[in-house]
Protein backbone atom coordinates (compact mmCIF):
# COMPACT_ATOMS: atom_id res chain seq x y z
CA UNK A 1 0.00 0.00 0.00
CA UNK A 2 1.40 3.23 -1.12
CA UNK A 3 -0.12 6.95 0.06
CA UNK A 4 1.08 10.46 -0.10
CA UNK A 5 0.72 13.12 2.69
CA UNK A 6 2.22 16.43 3.31
CA UNK A 7 3.79 14.91 6.91
CA UNK A 8 5.05 11.75 8.47
CA UNK A 9 5.27 11.70 12.21
CA UNK A 10 7.25 8.25 12.94
CA UNK A 11 5.55 8.18 16.99
CA UNK A 12 2.20 8.55 19.04
CA UNK A 13 3.50 9.52 22.15
CA UNK A 14 2.97 13.27 23.15
CA UNK A 15 5.02 14.55 20.83
CA UNK A 16 3.91 12.86 17.79
CA UNK A 17 0.43 13.44 18.79
CA UNK A 18 0.63 17.37 19.81
CA UNK A 19 2.17 17.83 16.35
CA UNK A 20 -0.11 15.73 14.67
CA UNK A 21 -2.70 17.88 15.50
CA UNK A 22 -1.16 20.98 14.92
CA UNK A 23 -0.80 20.18 10.85
CA UNK A 24 -3.47 18.82 10.63
CA UNK A 25 -5.83 21.27 12.22
CA UNK A 26 -4.19 24.06 9.75
CA UNK A 27 -5.25 21.75 6.59
CA UNK A 28 -2.07 19.52 6.32
CA UNK A 29 -2.31 15.69 5.36
CA UNK A 30 -1.07 13.79 8.21
CA UNK A 31 0.13 10.20 9.06
CA UNK A 32 0.79 8.93 12.12
CA UNK A 33 2.72 5.61 11.97
CA UNK A 34 3.16 3.86 15.77
CA UNK A 35 4.90 0.73 16.36
CA UNK A 36 2.55 -0.03 19.07
CA UNK A 37 -1.01 -1.44 19.22
CA UNK A 38 -3.96 0.86 19.57
CA UNK A 39 -5.33 -1.19 22.75
CA UNK A 40 -1.68 -1.07 24.34
CA UNK A 41 -1.29 1.18 27.42
CA UNK A 42 1.33 3.58 26.99
CA UNK A 43 2.39 3.67 30.92
CA UNK A 44 5.28 5.82 31.03
CA UNK A 45 7.67 7.74 33.17
CA UNK A 46 6.33 10.98 32.54
CA UNK A 47 4.35 12.16 35.23
CA UNK A 48 4.32 15.79 35.08
CA UNK A 49 3.66 19.13 33.26
CA UNK A 50 5.24 22.76 33.94
CA UNK A 51 4.58 25.80 33.31
CA UNK A 52 6.08 26.45 29.53
CA UNK A 53 4.36 23.32 28.58
CA UNK A 54 1.23 24.48 29.43
CA UNK A 55 1.93 27.52 28.22
CA UNK A 56 1.65 25.99 24.70
CA UNK A 57 -1.24 23.27 25.72
CA UNK A 58 -3.10 26.56 26.91
CA UNK A 59 -2.18 28.55 23.15
CA UNK A 60 -3.92 25.38 21.67
CA UNK A 61 -6.69 25.38 24.24
CA UNK A 62 -6.47 22.28 25.70
CA UNK A 63 -4.69 23.83 29.42
CA UNK A 64 -8.05 23.20 31.03
CA UNK A 65 -8.93 20.19 30.21
CA UNK A 66 -4.94 18.39 31.16
CA UNK A 67 -5.36 20.45 34.47
CA UNK A 68 -8.82 18.91 35.16
CA UNK A 69 -6.57 15.46 35.01
CA UNK A 70 -3.94 15.50 37.49
CA UNK A 71 -3.19 17.61 40.71
CA UNK A 72 -1.55 21.17 40.75
CA UNK A 73 1.57 21.13 42.81
CA UNK A 74 2.35 24.99 44.80
CA UNK A 75 6.05 23.39 45.44
CA UNK A 76 7.54 20.63 45.51
CA UNK A 77 10.06 19.33 48.89
CA UNK A 78 13.24 17.80 48.15
CA UNK A 79 15.54 15.43 50.05
CA UNK A 80 13.72 16.56 53.14
CA UNK A 81 13.86 20.08 54.05
CA UNK A 82 14.76 22.50 50.62
CA UNK A 83 11.19 23.12 49.61
CA UNK A 84 10.76 24.25 45.31
CA UNK A 85 7.98 27.10 45.72
CA UNK A 86 6.00 27.57 41.94
CA UNK A 87 3.88 29.50 43.53
CA UNK A 88 5.32 32.63 43.45
CA UNK A 89 6.59 32.05 39.64
CA UNK A 90 5.53 35.04 37.21
CA UNK A 91 3.66 32.76 34.83
CA UNK A 92 -0.42 32.12 34.31
CA UNK A 93 0.74 28.73 35.88
CA UNK A 94 2.24 28.86 38.83
CA UNK A 95 2.54 25.20 39.92
CA UNK A 96 4.38 21.78 38.52
CA UNK A 97 0.83 19.95 37.42
CA UNK A 98 1.12 15.91 38.57
CA UNK A 99 -0.80 14.01 35.86
CA UNK A 100 0.25 10.93 33.79
CA UNK A 101 1.70 10.87 31.00
CA UNK A 102 -1.38 8.73 29.41
CA UNK A 103 -3.35 11.38 30.35
CA UNK A 104 -1.99 14.59 28.25
CA UNK A 105 -1.64 11.48 25.30
CA UNK A 106 -5.44 11.23 25.60
CA UNK A 107 -5.83 15.20 25.20
CA UNK A 108 -4.12 14.94 22.29
CA UNK A 109 -4.99 12.15 20.19
CA UNK A 110 -8.78 12.98 20.59
CA UNK A 111 -7.59 16.61 18.88
CA UNK A 112 -5.81 14.98 16.41
CA UNK A 113 -8.17 12.82 15.44
CA UNK A 114 -11.03 15.26 15.29
CA UNK A 115 -8.61 17.35 13.06
CA UNK A 116 -8.33 14.78 10.60
CA UNK A 117 -4.82 13.11 11.16
CA UNK A 118 -4.39 9.40 10.29
CA UNK A 119 -3.58 7.09 12.49
CA UNK A 120 -1.60 3.97 11.38
CA UNK A 121 -0.85 1.47 14.39
CA UNK A 122 1.14 -1.68 14.54
CA UNK A 123 3.06 0.16 11.79
CA UNK A 124 7.11 -0.66 12.09
CA UNK A 125 9.34 2.07 10.13
CA UNK A 126 11.99 -0.21 8.86
CA UNK A 127 13.88 2.27 6.17
CA UNK A 128 13.77 6.17 5.17
CA UNK A 129 15.09 7.75 1.97
CA UNK A 130 14.97 11.57 1.16
CA UNK A 131 15.21 13.59 -1.86
CA UNK A 132 15.03 17.42 -3.29
CA UNK A 133 11.61 16.05 -3.80
CA UNK A 134 10.37 14.30 -0.73
CA UNK A 135 10.93 11.32 2.17
CA UNK A 136 9.79 7.84 1.65
CA UNK A 137 8.93 5.51 4.76
CA UNK A 138 8.56 2.04 4.35
CA UNK A 139 7.09 0.24 7.28
CA UNK A 140 5.81 -3.13 8.22
CA UNK A 141 2.02 -3.91 9.26
CA UNK A 142 1.27 -6.38 11.45
CA UNK A 143 -2.79 -7.38 11.47
CA UNK A 144 -3.66 -10.41 12.90
CA UNK A 145 -0.02 -11.94 12.81
CA UNK A 146 0.18 -11.15 9.15
CA UNK A 147 2.99 -8.54 8.27
CA UNK A 148 2.52 -6.20 4.86
CA UNK A 149 4.54 -3.75 3.36
CA UNK A 150 3.67 0.20 3.70
CA UNK A 151 4.96 3.18 2.07
CA UNK A 152 4.05 6.87 2.30
CA UNK A 153 5.60 9.40 0.76
CA UNK A 154 5.73 13.35 2.15
CA UNK A 155 7.05 16.60 2.10
CA UNK A 156 8.67 16.06 5.48
CA UNK A 157 8.99 13.23 7.87
CA UNK A 158 9.12 14.34 11.96
CA UNK A 159 10.83 11.09 14.33
CA UNK A 160 8.90 11.22 17.71
CA UNK A 161 9.62 7.54 18.11
CA UNK A 162 11.76 7.71 21.36
CA UNK A 163 15.40 6.55 22.84
CA UNK A 164 15.70 4.33 20.30
CA UNK A 165 14.30 6.35 17.35
CA UNK A 166 14.22 4.39 13.91
CA UNK A 167 13.92 7.90 12.32
CA UNK A 168 17.47 8.86 14.24
CA UNK A 169 19.43 5.44 13.65
CA UNK A 170 18.11 5.54 10.03
CA UNK A 171 19.94 9.23 9.10
CA UNK A 172 22.74 8.45 11.23
CA UNK A 173 22.64 10.67 13.38
CA UNK A 174 24.43 10.16 16.23
CA UNK A 175 22.77 10.57 20.15
CA UNK A 176 25.92 10.70 22.33
CA UNK A 177 25.78 10.35 26.12
CA UNK A 178 25.96 7.89 29.63
CA UNK A 179 23.69 6.48 31.94
CA UNK A 180 23.51 8.48 34.87
CA UNK A 181 21.43 5.80 36.76
CA UNK A 182 21.30 1.99 36.48
CA UNK A 183 17.73 -0.58 37.83
CA UNK A 184 15.50 2.56 38.78
CA UNK A 185 12.39 0.86 39.70
CA UNK A 186 9.04 2.22 38.85
CA UNK A 187 5.47 1.25 39.82
CA UNK A 188 2.03 2.97 40.17
CA UNK A 189 1.18 1.11 43.48
CA UNK A 190 -1.82 2.48 46.56
CA UNK A 191 0.08 4.10 49.42
CA UNK A 192 -1.72 3.70 52.43
CA UNK A 193 0.15 6.42 55.03
CA UNK A 194 1.91 9.15 51.59
CA UNK A 195 4.07 11.88 52.22
CA UNK A 196 2.41 15.03 54.35
CA UNK A 197 2.41 17.60 50.49
CA UNK A 198 1.27 14.58 48.82
CA UNK A 199 4.58 14.40 46.84
CA UNK A 200 8.01 14.09 48.39
CA UNK A 201 11.73 13.09 47.27
CA UNK A 202 14.08 11.76 49.85
CA UNK A 203 17.56 9.97 49.53
CA UNK A 204 19.97 7.99 52.24
CA UNK A 205 22.27 5.80 52.67
CA UNK A 206 19.86 3.47 51.30
CA UNK A 207 19.21 5.31 47.76
CA UNK A 208 16.64 7.33 46.80
CA UNK A 209 12.88 7.42 46.11
CA UNK A 210 10.30 9.94 45.24
CA UNK A 211 6.39 9.42 45.63
CA UNK A 212 3.13 11.92 43.97
CA UNK A 213 -0.24 10.89 43.68
CA UNK A 214 -1.14 10.49 39.79
CA UNK A 215 -4.93 9.32 39.77
CA UNK A 216 -8.29 7.23 41.18
CA UNK A 217 -5.73 7.12 44.29
CA UNK A 218 -2.16 5.68 42.96
CA UNK A 219 0.58 6.95 43.24
CA UNK A 220 4.05 6.84 40.72
CA UNK A 221 6.61 5.35 42.57
CA UNK A 222 10.28 6.20 42.05
CA UNK A 223 13.08 4.22 43.79
CA UNK A 224 17.00 3.63 43.39
CA UNK A 225 19.06 1.49 45.50
CA UNK A 226 22.17 2.65 46.11
CA UNK A 227 23.91 -1.10 46.28
CA UNK A 228 22.55 -1.46 42.72
CA UNK A 229 25.42 -0.35 40.77
CA UNK A 230 24.90 -2.12 37.53
CA UNK A 231 21.55 -2.81 35.33
CA UNK A 232 20.16 -6.08 36.03
CA UNK A 233 17.08 -7.50 33.99
CA UNK A 234 14.01 -5.84 34.31
CA UNK A 235 12.10 -8.08 36.48
CA UNK A 236 11.25 -6.72 39.96
CA UNK A 237 9.61 -8.28 42.88
CA UNK A 238 7.41 -5.57 44.22
CA UNK A 239 8.16 -6.52 48.08
CA UNK A 240 12.12 -4.73 46.96
CA UNK A 241 9.98 -1.68 45.81
CA UNK A 242 8.38 -1.57 49.46
CA UNK A 243 11.47 -1.92 51.61
CA UNK A 244 13.44 0.30 49.89
CA UNK A 245 11.25 3.03 49.91
CA UNK A 246 10.77 2.31 53.64
CA UNK A 247 14.22 1.82 54.17
CA UNK A 248 14.53 5.95 52.72
CA UNK A 249 11.79 7.51 54.34
CA UNK A 250 12.72 5.80 57.20
CA UNK A 251 8.81 5.02 58.13
CA UNK A 252 5.87 2.70 56.50
CA UNK A 253 4.74 4.04 53.67
CA UNK A 254 2.40 0.86 53.43
CA UNK A 255 2.77 0.11 49.49
CA UNK A 256 0.41 -2.00 48.10
CA UNK A 257 -1.50 -3.37 44.78
CA UNK A 258 0.61 -2.18 41.96
CA UNK A 259 -1.22 -1.95 38.97
CA UNK A 260 2.57 -1.76 37.38
CA UNK A 261 6.09 -2.43 38.00
CA UNK A 262 9.23 -2.10 36.32
CA UNK A 263 13.05 -1.43 35.88
CA UNK A 264 14.40 1.30 33.72
CA UNK A 265 18.04 2.20 32.72
CA UNK A 266 18.04 6.03 33.09
CA UNK A 267 20.35 7.63 30.27
CA UNK A 268 21.34 11.08 29.51
CA UNK A 269 21.69 11.72 25.36
CA UNK A 270 21.12 14.24 22.57
CA UNK A 271 21.47 14.15 19.48
CA UNK A 272 24.02 15.77 17.75
CA UNK A 273 21.64 17.36 15.38
CA UNK A 274 18.04 17.84 15.21
CA UNK A 275 17.70 17.72 11.56
CA UNK A 276 18.80 16.32 8.33
CA UNK A 277 17.19 17.67 5.13
CA UNK A 278 13.66 17.01 5.28
CA UNK A 279 13.67 14.77 8.21
CA UNK A 280 13.29 16.51 11.88
CA UNK A 281 13.35 14.81 15.28
CA UNK A 282 11.52 15.65 18.47
CA UNK A 283 11.00 14.68 21.92
CA UNK A 284 13.29 11.33 23.20
CA UNK A 285 14.25 11.19 19.94
CA UNK A 286 16.03 14.25 19.91
CA UNK A 287 17.52 14.07 23.85
CA UNK A 288 16.76 11.81 27.04
CA UNK A 289 16.63 13.06 30.37
CA UNK A 290 16.96 11.52 34.06
CA UNK A 291 13.75 11.26 35.33
CA UNK A 292 14.63 14.02 37.96
CA UNK A 293 12.31 17.24 37.39
CA UNK A 294 10.31 15.63 35.16
CA UNK A 295 11.77 17.57 32.06
CA UNK A 296 11.54 14.86 29.30
CA UNK A 297 7.89 15.44 27.80
CA UNK A 298 7.93 19.21 29.00
CA UNK A 299 10.81 19.61 26.30
CA UNK A 300 9.29 17.69 23.69
CA UNK A 301 6.44 19.62 23.75
CA UNK A 302 8.53 22.68 23.46
CA UNK A 303 10.06 20.78 20.29
CA UNK A 304 6.67 20.91 18.90
CA UNK A 305 5.93 23.97 19.19
CA UNK A 306 8.62 24.95 17.67
CA UNK A 307 8.62 22.82 14.57
CA UNK A 308 4.87 22.97 13.52
CA UNK A 309 4.33 26.32 12.78
CA UNK A 310 7.51 25.98 10.95
CA UNK A 311 6.46 23.57 9.12
CA UNK A 312 3.15 24.89 8.25
CA UNK A 313 4.51 27.89 6.78
CA UNK A 314 7.33 26.27 5.15
CA UNK A 315 4.06 23.89 3.27
CA UNK A 316 1.70 26.52 2.66
CA UNK A 317 4.76 29.17 0.75
CA UNK A 318 7.08 26.41 -0.61
CA UNK A 319 10.03 28.59 1.33
CA UNK A 320 12.28 26.18 3.42
CA UNK A 321 13.72 29.21 5.67
CA UNK A 322 11.46 29.52 7.96
CA UNK A 323 12.55 25.63 8.86
CA UNK A 324 16.57 26.58 9.30
CA UNK A 325 16.47 28.05 12.88
CA UNK A 326 14.59 24.90 14.55
CA UNK A 327 17.61 22.80 15.59
CA UNK A 328 19.60 26.27 16.46
CA UNK A 329 16.66 27.36 18.94
CA UNK A 330 15.42 23.91 20.85
CA UNK A 331 18.71 22.11 20.77
CA UNK A 332 19.94 24.66 23.61
CA UNK A 333 16.75 23.88 25.26
CA UNK A 334 17.42 20.32 25.60
CA UNK A 335 21.00 20.84 26.71
CA UNK A 336 19.58 22.80 29.23
CA UNK A 337 17.16 20.06 30.49
CA UNK A 338 19.81 17.53 30.22
CA UNK A 339 22.18 19.94 33.13
CA UNK A 340 19.10 20.90 35.50
CA UNK A 341 17.84 17.31 35.09
CA UNK A 342 20.97 15.76 35.68
CA UNK A 343 22.35 17.91 38.39
CA UNK A 344 19.45 17.42 40.25
CA UNK A 345 19.36 13.30 40.27
CA UNK A 346 23.51 13.23 41.17
CA UNK A 347 22.98 16.11 43.95
CA UNK A 348 20.41 13.43 45.09
CA UNK A 349 22.81 10.16 44.77
CA UNK A 350 25.07 12.68 46.49
CA UNK A 351 22.83 13.63 49.61
CA UNK A 352 22.11 9.16 50.09
CA UNK A 353 26.05 9.19 51.15
CA UNK A 354 25.66 11.75 54.19
CA UNK A 355 24.25 11.36 57.07
CA UNK A 356 20.36 12.11 57.70
CA UNK A 357 20.96 14.57 60.63
CA UNK A 358 23.67 16.69 59.00
CA UNK A 359 21.87 16.50 55.49
CA UNK A 360 18.74 17.76 56.83
CA UNK A 361 20.77 20.49 58.51
CA UNK A 362 22.63 21.49 55.16
CA UNK A 363 19.18 21.53 53.65
CA UNK A 364 17.34 23.78 56.47
CA UNK A 365 20.06 26.43 56.26
CA UNK A 366 19.99 26.78 52.78
CA UNK A 367 15.47 26.98 52.86
CA UNK A 368 15.75 29.69 55.86
CA UNK A 369 18.90 31.78 54.97
CA UNK A 370 16.98 34.56 53.65
CA UNK A 371 17.48 35.74 50.05
CA UNK A 372 20.31 33.53 49.34
CA UNK A 373 18.07 30.26 50.06
CA UNK A 374 14.99 31.59 48.20
CA UNK A 375 17.26 32.57 45.13
CA UNK A 376 18.86 29.15 45.55
CA UNK A 377 15.43 27.52 45.59
CA UNK A 378 13.63 30.01 43.06
CA UNK A 379 16.00 29.02 40.42
CA UNK A 380 15.57 25.80 40.48
CA UNK A 381 11.43 26.44 40.43
CA UNK A 382 12.43 28.17 37.09
CA UNK A 383 14.69 25.92 35.53
CA UNK A 384 12.22 22.86 35.87
CA UNK A 385 8.90 25.52 34.64
CA UNK A 386 11.30 26.36 31.58
CA UNK A 387 10.15 29.92 32.09
CA UNK A 388 13.40 31.28 31.17
CA UNK A 389 14.04 29.64 27.74
CA UNK A 390 14.18 31.85 24.87
CA UNK A 391 13.87 31.48 21.62
CA UNK A 392 14.96 33.93 18.49
CA UNK A 393 16.60 36.48 20.41
CA UNK A 394 19.69 36.41 22.72
CA UNK A 395 20.45 38.97 25.58
CA UNK A 396 18.20 40.98 28.10
CA UNK A 397 15.60 42.31 25.46
CA UNK A 398 11.78 41.51 24.93
CA UNK A 399 12.91 39.66 21.51
CA UNK A 400 12.94 35.70 21.95
CA UNK A 401 11.16 35.76 25.27
CA UNK A 402 7.95 34.25 25.34
CA UNK A 403 4.77 37.09 25.77
CA UNK A 404 2.55 35.84 28.86
CA UNK A 405 -0.27 37.80 26.71
CA UNK A 406 0.09 34.41 24.29
CA UNK A 407 -1.64 33.03 27.24
CA UNK A 408 -4.07 35.93 29.13
CA UNK A 409 -4.99 38.06 26.33
CA UNK A 410 -7.95 35.43 24.38
CA UNK A 411 -7.55 37.20 21.15
CA UNK A 412 -4.33 36.81 21.29
CA UNK A 413 -4.26 33.17 22.33
CA UNK A 414 -6.90 32.22 19.88
CA UNK A 415 -5.61 33.41 16.83
CA UNK A 416 -1.95 31.89 17.56
CA UNK A 417 -3.74 28.67 18.30
CA UNK A 418 -4.61 29.06 14.80
CA UNK A 419 -1.24 29.18 13.73
CA UNK A 420 -1.12 32.93 13.19
CA UNK A 421 1.35 35.71 13.71
CA UNK A 422 0.07 38.24 16.35
CA UNK A 423 0.88 41.72 16.15
CA UNK A 424 0.33 43.02 20.08
CA UNK A 425 0.07 47.21 20.08
CA UNK A 426 -1.07 49.16 23.11
CA UNK A 427 -2.26 51.42 20.17
CA UNK A 428 -2.87 51.98 16.40
CA UNK A 429 -0.83 53.65 13.97
CA UNK A 430 -0.22 54.07 10.38
CA UNK A 431 1.83 51.08 10.55
CA UNK A 432 -0.15 49.00 12.73
CA UNK A 433 -2.67 49.75 10.44
CA UNK A 434 -0.69 48.52 7.12
CA UNK A 435 0.10 45.54 9.19
CA UNK A 436 -3.53 44.10 9.75
CA UNK A 437 -4.23 44.98 5.76
CA UNK A 438 -0.87 42.76 4.91
CA UNK A 439 -3.00 40.35 6.08
CA UNK A 440 0.19 38.44 7.53
CA UNK A 441 -0.80 38.95 10.86
CA UNK A 442 -3.55 39.84 13.11
CA UNK A 443 -3.35 43.35 15.21
CA UNK A 444 -4.10 42.73 18.72
CA UNK A 445 -4.75 46.18 20.83
CA UNK A 446 -3.37 44.96 24.14
CA UNK A 447 -2.62 47.26 27.65
CA UNK A 448 0.23 45.02 28.82
CA UNK A 449 3.01 45.53 26.08
CA UNK A 450 2.32 49.16 27.47
CA UNK A 451 4.65 52.03 24.93
CA UNK A 452 5.51 49.33 22.65
CA UNK A 453 4.36 47.36 19.83
CA UNK A 454 5.66 43.50 19.46
CA UNK A 455 5.35 41.01 16.92
CA UNK A 456 4.78 36.99 18.57
CA UNK A 457 5.28 33.88 16.55
CA UNK A 458 2.72 31.62 16.72
CA UNK A 459 5.10 29.65 19.61
CA UNK A 460 4.25 32.79 21.77
CA UNK A 461 7.97 33.95 21.18
CA UNK A 462 8.61 37.75 20.67
CA UNK A 463 10.16 38.10 17.64
CA UNK A 464 10.47 41.83 17.51
CA UNK A 465 10.03 44.78 19.52
CA UNK A 466 9.50 48.07 18.95
CA UNK A 467 7.75 51.80 18.81
CA UNK A 468 4.29 51.09 16.96
CA UNK A 469 4.86 53.31 14.62
CA UNK A 470 8.60 52.14 13.52
CA UNK A 471 9.01 51.95 10.17
CA UNK A 472 11.25 48.86 10.59
CA UNK A 473 7.98 47.10 11.52
CA UNK A 474 6.88 46.05 8.37
CA UNK A 475 9.95 44.53 7.62
CA UNK A 476 10.15 42.21 9.86
CA UNK A 477 6.70 41.46 9.23
CA UNK A 478 7.72 40.63 5.70
CA UNK A 479 10.89 38.62 6.62
CA UNK A 480 9.99 36.34 9.50
CA UNK A 481 5.96 35.86 8.54
CA UNK A 482 4.51 33.77 5.89
CA UNK A 483 2.64 36.39 4.85
CA UNK A 484 -1.41 36.21 4.49
CA UNK A 485 -3.12 32.72 5.11
CA UNK A 486 -6.12 33.51 3.02
CA UNK A 487 -3.49 34.14 0.06
CA UNK A 488 -0.82 31.57 0.75
CA UNK A 489 0.22 29.49 -2.67
CA UNK A 490 -0.90 26.31 -3.51
CA UNK A 491 1.02 23.82 -1.08
CA UNK A 492 4.42 22.66 -2.88
CA UNK A 493 7.14 20.24 -1.37
CA UNK A 494 9.44 22.92 -0.01
CA UNK A 495 13.10 22.37 -1.43
CA UNK A 496 15.78 21.68 1.43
Amino acid sequence: MSTEVDVIVVGAGPTGLMLAGDLAGKGHRVVVLEKRAKTNSNLTRAFSVHARALDHLAIRGLAPEIIASGEPMKSLPLVGALDVEFSKLDTPFPFMLVTPQFAVERVLEARAVAAGAEFDYEAEVVSLQQNSDGVVVRYVHTLDGDQQQGEVTASYVVGADGLHSTVRNSLGIDFPGEAVLSSVIIADAKVDFPPDKGLAIEANGHGFSFICPIEDGYYRVLAWNSGTREHVNNDVDFADLRDLCDAVFEREMGLHSPRWISRFHSDERQATQYREGRAFLVGDAAHVHSPAGGLGMNVGIQDVANLSWRLDAALRTGEPRFLDDYEAEMRPIGAKALVDSGNMVRAAMRMSSIPAAVRWGILAVANNSGPLGRRFAQGIAMSLAGVRARCGGTGSGDVGAFWSGSVTDADARNTLGAGQFVLATPWATNVTRAASRSGAVAVVHSETVRDQALLVRPDGYIAWAGAPNSPSLMRAIADGTPGSRAHSPAKSAAAT
